[in-house]
């Protein structure tokens, strides 16, 4: 088992494969051009330019030269699957070689030297088609200025969206310097001897604009980034001789505030030889020069206070000091400066470097750092061992030898004190490493194909077990869409020599991905470019006395990123989530719910509306890579349920009935016959009428509602229920009065007398023998109605001549045939008489003294009523 294992991994590293890698495929290339071959250092060599857009279109732009001795600039663009977009010859006919790129976020142009114009810009928008032509163009920060031929300039942002449009009122052209806002420039006077510096805003409005007062540029910073002007003002020098000369600050409103004359500060003997000027900001500027061997730092603040330090830096022989080649400084904290200075002596054989930091307002904590080191010959020439440099952090950087000529030398750094923070553990291979956005890059150990990466601000080994030579640490190691290291290298092997790689770094060094170049292309002659991961680059392979151009596309065969579904994980109900992953061009995706792919849904985005738990698989057609993202689980709410639940169903007309919910839902509107009823929003309603009841639920997170099942109500009419009788009035004992109820099929009846029910009295007819209110129930199919009331009289009558103490009530004659006299005792004179049928029908009955008349009678017996107060008396009256 140990054999083949030992055995299959010499053969993976035979064949070029690690563990690990994966071999980058070749997405398309395109032959670009076949021009004449090359010469070393000529302008096919150097002014190749490829750049990618931010639509993954490519542009090449590269010179001709025919055999008529015609020169130019040919431009090609190329669209992200390689075909060719529009070739031009005539964008930079006579141009001198030196195009360069301006990139703009949005946009891209091409400036060129040329016989026709200075500076000639052609403006591309991001897909690289062409826009127009410019005279001249500023890249600015955020964007770009235009120069137009009425001496306006215009403001446009990284998109080419103009922002504002300043018009110079003398018609005076403007030199733009810096890139970044307030925008300041310099406008030339007529007579060549001073110039006015005007600063603009940034939005475009004028700030100041100084008297002529610089027969110069602008002064530079001591860090060499720019303008030390800004709204607030600057430095600037006339230069009138040594006499007149002077320097000058002005403030905000462009008035100059403070004049320093060059003579109160420099010694004439040493003004035109070591001498550099610098501005430290717009506050202070800087002047430092030699005297009698000894180098001098001068700060000159904003109203012309003079305050210099001598730097104990001495040499042995003037005629060696060069400030511009052998003194670098580097504002701090705006006042204050950190400095390196090599110091060569006496022929030439022994450098010094003095390294240190000058605090001007507080001289005790400045400091200063020698550091001996010395030259070597070699074959008769001189070599530096040691080299310093100031970094961005404030730190001094010191490559150092380890002996006499030797390409082997050690990184040290030393802090803003000058206290030396760490060394590298192994060495750099002789000008061969860069310091790269933070970090060292370089051949270690004196192997040129043994690369290593070190963090510079601790020393920390990133890395140190990359293969691979580089030949230009700034244009070959460069980052990826996700910031990763690539390198592009050559690497030597015993059988082919060497080969040409382009590699995919992990964070440990080793190759995460790598695409082998053809070997016969021209060293040196390599540009890329990332669109979405993907990898443009151009070569040359020289053939005869011809080289063909090529533009090439990778793709990088890496683990694909993490995939991560986004979007909401609930939703109320008939309601869909829009989840989506980050689309990427190349790869293909796959939606699966529950682990079982989707049918047709295989885009970034997708509207989903059932609930369960969703993936996408991602795949790499060309690469055969696949990454399966987060699984998602999405919870489509349901509908609250409801259930009615009633005691009945079917009740007679005029009852009520309740209905109740059973639900999972938190608010309620119940409808009837398919519409809401006003105000009924609880879980029970009572129910009155007939019809199709449910209710609708929902709950407090949705406001989707789900209903109930219909439930029916049915109401039953109520029978008629009504008492009839011909007798009307009083009726007397032992007579009876019959009441007849309404009468129909089906009905049952129960009679009642002063509201109580009369037992057995279950018939549609009733006699009544006794006064009272009496009612009767009739029922049919189970629902009930009871009568309106009957008031029923039945009196008992008195006995004839019935006596009242010792009186008695008189009539006679009786029988009569109508006339008859009524003698009244005296306690009943003036008392009511009344005569009444046997039915207690009252009769007409005349009443004049004891005189008495009824007509109109038929023949049978009448009662005749004497009332008077509380005393009644009946007689029997008998009609022939």
């Amino acid at each position: 088992m140990k054999k083949f294992t030992l055995l299959f991994a010499t053969m993976m590293a035979m064949s070029g494969l690690a563990f690990g890698q994966k071999e980058a495929k070749l997405i398309w290339e395109s032959v670009v051009d076949t021009i004449p071959y090359y010469e070393p250092n000529s302008y096919f060599y150097d002014s190749k330019l490829i750049k990618v857009s931010t639509t993954g279109s490519s542009v090449i732009a590269y010179p001709y030269k025919k055999n008529n001795g015609e020169k130019g600039l040919l431009i090609k663009a190329f669209d992200k699957s390689g075909k060719l977009k529009w070739t031009s010859t005539d964008f930079y006919k006579n141009a001198e070689w030196n195009v360069f790129p301006i990139s703009f976020g949005g946009g891209f142009a091409l400036s060129a030297d040329s016989k026709q114009l200075h500076e000639t810009t052609f403006i591309f928008d991001e897909d690289f088609n062409y826009l127009r032509k410019q005279y001249s163009i500023v890249k600015c920060k955020d964007g770009w200025i235009e120069f137009n031929n009425d001496f306006s300039y215009s403001k446009y942002d990284s998109f080419g969206k103009q922002e504002w449009k300043y018009k110079s009122n003398e018609n005076k052209y403007i030199l733009f310097i810096n890139n970044d806002a307030p925008y300041i420039g310099i406008i030339p006077e007529n007579d060549n001897l001073s110039s006015r510096i005007v600063c603009i805003g940034k939005d475009g409005v004028l700030k100041y604009v100084t008297e002529p007062v610089a027969y110069t540029t602008i002064l530079s910073n001591a860090n060499f980034t720019g303008s030390n002007i800004n709204e607030n003002g600057g430095w600037g020098i006339n230069f009138r001789g040594y006499d007149k000369e002077e320097y000058f600050k002005f403030d905000k409103t462009g008035k100059v505030t403070a004049k320093v004359p060059v003579k109160s500060i420099i010694p004439e003997n040493t003004y035109e030889k070591y001498v550099t000027v610098r501005a430290m900001n717009s506050r202070y500027m800087l002047v430092t020069y030699l005297k009698d061997k000894e180098i001098y730092f001068t700060r000159i603040d904003s109203v012309g206070n003079i305050n210099t330090v001598k730097s104990n830096c001495t040499l042995s022989d003037e005629k060696f000091f060069n400030p511009n080649s052998f003194f670098n400084v580097k504002i701090l904290d705006e006042k204050d400066l950190m400095y390196n200075i090599i110091l060569p002596q006496i022929n030439n054989e022994v450098k010094q470097y003095k390294i240190g930091v000058i605090r001007f307002d507080n001289l005790k904590d400045s400091w200063q750092k020698q550091i001996n080191t010395g030259t070597s010959i070699y074959n008769g020439n001189y070599y530096y061992q040691n080299s310093i440099y100031m970094e961005p952090d404030n730190t001094f950087l010191e490559i150092s030898s380890e002996g006499d000529y030797s390409e082997n030398k050690k990184a040290k750094i030393y802090d803003i004190n000058g206290n030396l923070k760490w060394t590298s553990s192994f060495f750099f291979y002789t000008y061969t490493w860069s310091y790269i956005d933070g970090f060292l890059y370089f051949h270690k150990d004196g192997v040129l194909n043994k690369l290593a990466k070190i963090r510079y601000s601790d020393g920390k080994i990133m890395w140190d077990n990359a293969k691979g030579r580089v030949y230009n640490f700034y244009k070959d190691i460069f980052k990826d869409t996700q910031g990763n290291d690539v390198i592009f290298s050559e690497q030597y092997d015993p059988v082919n020599y060497s080969s040409r790689k382009v590699s995919g770094i992990n964070a440990d060094g080793s190759v995460k991905w790598f695409y082998d170049i053809p070997l016969e292309i021209s060293v040196g002659h390599t540009d890329f470019g990332f669109y979405e991961g993907k990898l443009t680059y151009n070569y040359f392979i020289p053939k005869g006395d011809k080289s063909t151009m090529h533009l090439r596309k990778i793709t990088p065969c890496e683990d694909l990123n993490t995939l991560t579904i986004t979007g909401k994980t609930e939703a109320c109900p008939n309601e869909k989530v829009k989840l989506s992953i980050p689309k990427q061009d190349g790869l293909t995706y796959q939606w699966q719910k529950d682990g079982q792919d989707l049918p047709n849904v295989k885009d970034a985005v997708y509207d989903f509306g059932e609930s369960g738990t969703y993936t996408v698989v991602a795949k790499d057609e060309l690469c055969q890579n696949t990454v399966t993202s987060n699984a998602l689980k999405v919870n489509i709410r349901s509908l609250p349920t409801a259930e009615i639940t009633a005691t009945k169903s079917i009740f007679c007309d005029g009852e009520k009935t309740t209905i109740a919910s059973k639900t999972n839902g938190t608010f309620f509107q119940w409808q009837k016959d398919g519409k809401d009823i006003p105000n009924a929003t609880t879980g029970i309603y009572e129910v009155s009428q007939a019809g199709d009841y449910r209710v609708g639920v929902r709950d407090d997170k949705c406001p989707q509602m789900g209903y109930s099942n219909i439930y029916t109500i049915i109401t039953k009419l109520l029978p008629e229920a009504t008492i009839s009788t011909d007798i009307k009035g009083v009726v007397y004992e032992p007579f009876t009065v019959k009441m007849s109820a309404n009468s129909g099929t089906g009905l049952a009846y129960q009679w009642l007398k002063d509201d109580a029910n009369i037992p057995n009295e279950t018939k549609a007819t009733y006699e009544a023998n006794k006064s009272g209110k009496y009612k009767v129930n009739v029922t049919y199919d189970g629902c009930t109605k009871l009568s309106d009331a009957l008031t029923i009289s039945i009196l008992i009558p008195l006995a004839n001549n019935e006596e009242i103490g010792e009186e008695q009530v008189k009539v006679y004659p009786n029988p009569s045939k109508g006339e008859f006299k009524i003698i009244l005792p005296k306690t009943l004179k003036s008392a009511d008489v009344q005569l009444f049928d046997t039915f207690g029908r009252e009769c007409s009955l005349m009443y004049v003294g004891e005189q008495a008349q009824a007509e109109g009678l038929s023949q049978g017996v009448y009662f005749l009523r004497v009332k008077k107060g509380d005393k009644t008396v009946t007689s029997k009256l008998i009609i022939e």
